[in-house]
Parts: C-alpha cells; structure tokens; sequence
C-alpha cells in the first residue's frame, strides 16, 4: 500500500510495459488472493482485480472510504473501507497461500 505514489521501479519507462505487465500478471496467477487499492482511480488497479477476479482468485477492495465504483463491485469479494478491515478479510483466504496486493500497477 504505502503512501499512494508508484514505485519507481513501475513508472512507465519506454519500452518496458511487457515486462511490467507481465510481472504483474504472473504475480496474480501465483497468489491465492489479491488486496487492491482502490483509494483513487488507477486503471492498472482496475486491470489488475479484473484478471484476479477472472483467475477465480479472492479480490479485496480497499476502499479508504471511497464510494466504490460499480466494476469495483463487481470483481472484489469484499469491499472495506478500513485497511485493517481489508486485512482481515484477507485472513479469510483459507489456503495459507500467498497475497499479492495492488496500488497501482
């Protein structure tokens, strides 16, 4: 999660959009849930959830009290506003496999 600013590393850099993408996406075919900030509109977010969600992967939207849009909806699982409220709707993913979590990729 962090502060809401994308990580260096995932800044759009000519040329490395594949490579960006597909981490992202090998990384949420590996997880057993997916945690995603949904804080702020982030089309990657919104890109990211969507293919968890079609995966048949647990989608958790963390919301910090934004209205959630209707895709948003769609996709997740569960919808918090709290993060510690997401955190603990994570627990649910009863697996004990791994999470990934999305703030904007």
């Amino acid at each position: 999660m962090g502060t809401g600013r994308p990580d260096a590393a995932r800044l759009p850099r000519p040329h490395r959009e594949t490579e960006i993408v597909e981490g992202d996406l090998a990384e949420i075919a590996a997880c057993d849930a997916m945690l995603a900030a949904f804080t702020a509109p982030d089309e990657g977010t919104a890109m990211e959830a969507w293919y968890a969600h079609a995966l048949g992967k647990r989608v958790v939207a963390y919301t910090g009290g934004t209205p959630p849009h209707p895709w948003t909806v769609y996709v997740a699982d569960a919808i918090c506003a709290e993060l510690e409220s997401a955190v603990r709707a994570l627990a649910e993913t009863d697996s004990g496999g791994s999470v990934t979590g999305s703030s904007g990729g």
